[in-house]
């Protein structure tokens, strides 16, 4: 038997209404006053996207999930023009997101989620994957280093033999080899 919350939010929705907030607690108070229903609401300040509060609000579920260890894809037809609220940690900066295979601006929604813009009615894939933002910063010698070590124990030889060090040990190669 597999039971449904009829009231859970979906994963991530299409919505044409934004409202804002100052502070969490204005955040807690729409949540509150609010119908149940999917929203989006911006801390005020946000950059690059405006409230657009008032009227009923339109909230299409997207579909077609494919979920990987770092990449969340899916689609959604968009009535109109709107924003996109993935229920997803954010993060600023650690993630790529692309909108129909061009690169986007993300943004904090709900204070916790993950939004992207939305300009005009159409169908629309939508692609998240994890980057962190400093990740390119690792020194390359430190990936060098990491890969090589992983050879060598890849290849049954003692990397302490090699390194003159008994503390590196490698019980399986890192993902980096072929």
């Amino acid at each position: 038997m597999v039971y449904e919350d009829e009231a859970a939010w979906p994963r991530a929705f299409f919505v044409d209404k934004i409202d804002s907030y100052g502070k969490v607690e204005d955040f807690v108070r729409l949540i509150k006053a609010g119908d149940g229903q999917p929203f989006a609401a911006i801390q005020k300040g946000t950059r690059g996207v405006e409230a657009t509060p008032g009227g009923q609000r339109h909230i299409v579920a997207a579909q077609n999930y494919r979920l990987t260890a770092n990449q969340t894809h899916f689609t959604i037809q968009a009535p109109g023009p709107g924003v996109v609220v993935l229920t997803e940690a954010y993060m600023p900066g650690d993630f790529i997101v692309k909108i129909n295979g061009s690169r986007a601006e993300y943004f904090r929604v709900n204070h916790a989620f993950r939004g992207v813009k939305i300009p005009q009615a159409g169908a629309y894939e939508i692609s998240y994957s994890y980057w962190p933002a400093h990740f390119h910063r690792i020194p390359a010698h430190v990936w060098t280093w990491f890969c090589a070590s992983g050879r060598v124990a890849h290849r049954g030889i003692s990397p302490s033999k090699h390194l003159r060090s008994s503390a590196l040990t490698f019980p399986r190669p890192p993902a980096c080899l072929p």
